[in-house]
């Protein structure tokens, strides 16, 4: 189950991410108590995962192109294959460390979306 419940609200360090979502067309962030993660949506599917890894601190997961996942892990530390995710098409970054240029993650946020919403039917895809 994931909440849109306006009690539950991300962390004001990550108002940056509710944002660059928000700003997609039918971008929208829920929570899902059960992973204690929000998750990034678009008509009710996942484009991302804003969560904590115990030994990685926060992390931002999201799927991309394969080839462009494999590009960003050799030219950033700081991002790793997906945790919990298809390691070909998902990366995490690791947010606590700073590496990566926030308008980066904002561009892979993007992508991301962009991927998601080409699998969906037309009739659901936002305009």
């Amino acid at each position: 189950m994931v909440t849109t419940d306006s009690t539950a609200t991300p962390d004001e360090q990550d108002q940056w991410i509710v944002e660059a979502v928000e700003a997609l067309p039918g971008g929208s962030v829920g929570y899902k108590p059960e992973w204690d993660s929000w998750l990034l949506l678009v008509a009710d599917k996942v484009f991302g995962m804003r969560s904590t890894h115990a030994e990685w601190g926060d992390i931002l997961t999201l799927k991309g192109n394969p080839a462009e996942n494999e590009a960003l892990r050799q030219e950033f530390d700081a991002v790793v294959p997906g945790y919990y995710a298809n390691k070909q098409h998902w990366n995490s970054v690791l947010l606590d460390r700073a590496q990566v240029p926030r308008e980066r993650v904002i561009e892979m946020m993007a992508e991301s979306h962009r991927l998601v919403v080409a699998k969906l039917p037309k009739a659901a895809r936002p305009t």
